[in-house]
């Protein structure tokens, strides 16, 4: 008798433990960012929360149902397009890699949940924008946005510039990286596109023709970056280019006349 109790005691902790562990793993951003990137194959939109999510968020919340309803269709359009662009393109979405960046942790956990995609030799990001926790799960936010050399030259379509400086197309700046020597590219007067690795350096001096574009051998926090002068190559004057891209921006040059 005393063995069978022993034997029912040790199912019920194991069986604790596993169902502890279960509930766990659904917080896990790393498993919903990949379960992301297989539903895009098809169709995501059980990502973006049912009933009981809904109601879960509309309770810490306080924003109304309907609310949280219309919203959820807006935000689903809006994901939507992203993904659809980069199925334009051609490019698949095999997970890598995901990172969490926490925005606020009450009423509401809400993250961005940064996704390192892979696509034949090819790698990018997909950014799921202001995900929120519920007792359960993660759900998708209000948006997304695709980055990659392969989505760059998009930005460059429809600017009206102003004269007299080079234009910042996108503003994307991360003060973490200012100063840093980033992967990027710059295009020639003559229309040949260079990939370098170039300081991301302060705006006021990007946006400058007069200040250089610095050039290095390898990018912040590559293997082998080091901070020394050894990493430095040459500068590039600004009047020899039509545009480059550095720290997630681009900028482009006026046109005179």
């Amino acid at each position: 008798m005393k063995k069978i109790y022993l034997l029912l005691l040790l199912i019920i902790i194991t069986s604790l433990s596993i169902s502890a562990q279960k509930q766990k793993k659904t917080y896990d951003y790393k498993v919903f960012a990949e379960k992301f990137t297989k539903f895009t194959r098809g169709d995501f939109i059980a990502l973006m929360g049912y009933d009981k999510e809904m109601n879960y968020i509309s309770d810490k919340t306080g924003k109304s149902l309907e609310e949280l309803t219309k919203q959820r269709k807006k935000h689903y359009q809006s994901i939507k397009e992203e993904v659809g662009k980069t199925k334009a393109k051609g490019m698949l979405m095999n997970y890598k890699s995901a990172e969490l960046i926490v925005k606020q942790e009450e009423p509401i956990k809400v993250a961005n949940i940064k996704i390192l995609v892979n696509s034949g030799s090819q790698d990018y990001t997909f950014t799921l924008k202001n995900c929120a926790q519920t007792n359960t799960t993660w759900v998708l936010g209000d948006g997304a946005i695709a980055e990659g050399e392969m989505f760059e030259d998009e930005e460059l379509a429809g600017e009206t510039l102003p004269q007299g400086k080079f234009y910042t197309a996108s503003l994307k700046f991360d003060e973490n990286l200012i100063g840093k020597p980033m992967r990027g590219y710059y295009i020639t007067n003559d229309n040949y596109k260079i990939k370098a690795v170039i300081l991301n350096d302060n705006p006021n001096n990007l946006e400058s023709n007069d200040v250089n574009l610095f050039i290095y051998k390898t990018a912040y926090k590559e293997p082998g970056y080091t901070e020394n002068q050894t990493n430095f190559i040459n500068q590039i004057s600004k009047n020899e280019l039509k545009a480059f891209y550095t720290g997630n921006n681009l900028y482009v040059k006026a046109i005179d006349g």
